[in-house]
C-alpha cells in the first residue's frame, strides 16, 4: 500500500493524510475477514504502557480475548503474539483503529495469517509500513472498496 506522504508543509498534506488512514482501515478490514489468525510483534517491557506510540497496545487485551494465545520470540527478540481472529478479535482491532487517532493503527506491527499460517498482510510501524498478498481477485475486491489502484504498489515475486 503507498503510505507515502507529502511534507507537512506542502498542500494537500491533511487530504492525502486521510486518504492514507481510509485506505488502512478498508484493506485491514478486507484481510481481517479473510485471515484466520493475527501475530503481534511487541516489547516486553512495553506493557507496562499505555499510551498509543508503544508496542505493547492492546496485548493485554489480546491476552484475555483469546485465552488459547500463543507467545513466541521473534528472530528481532521482540515476543510474538497470536491469536485467532474471533469475531471479539477482529472488534477490538477495528474499535481500536478509530479515523481520528495520528497514526494509521495504534498496534506497532502485527501480520493476518492464512489457514497455513502464512503472512497474507503485514503492518508495521503504526501503518506507516503495509504489505500485502494480492490475488487478482482480491485486487478486484479491493477497487470494488473505492480503493484506488494507484494507492496499492505492485512488487514483483521472487521464487528462490
Amino acid at each position: 500500500m503507498d503510505t507515502s506522504n507529502l511534507e507537512e508543509l506542502e498542500g494537500g498534506y491533511e487530504l492525502r493524510q486521510q486518504s492514507i488512514k481510509q485506505n488502512w482501515l478498508t484493506i485491514t478490514g478486507f484481510f481481517l475477514e479473510k485471515g484466520t489468525k493475527a501475530r503481534f510483534k511487541y516489547w516486553p517491557a512495553d506493557l507496562a504502557e499505555t499510551d498509543i506510540g508503544y508496542s505493547g497496545y492492546g496485548i493485554k487485551q489480546l491476552f484475555e480475548l483469546d485465552i488459547n494465545y500463543v507467545r513466541g520470540i521473534a528472530d528481532d527478540n521482540l515476543t510474538l503474539l497470536t491469536v485467532v481472529l474471533s469475531d471479539k478479535v477482529k472488534g477490538f482491532i477495528c474499535k481500536s483503529t478509530p479515523e481520528d487517532i495520528i497514526t494509521h493503527s495504534p498496534f506497532f506491527h502485527f501480520d493476518i495469517l492464512d489457514e497455513n499460517d502464512e503472512s497474507i498482510y503485514t503492518s508495521h510501524d503504526f501503518g506507516d509500513d503495509v504489505l500485502m498478498f494480492l490475488t487478482p481477485t482480491d485486487f478486484e475486491k479491493l477497487t470494488n472498496l473505492h480503493i484506488a489502484k494507484s494507492a496499492l504498489i505492485s512488487l514483483p515475486e521472487t521464487i528462490e
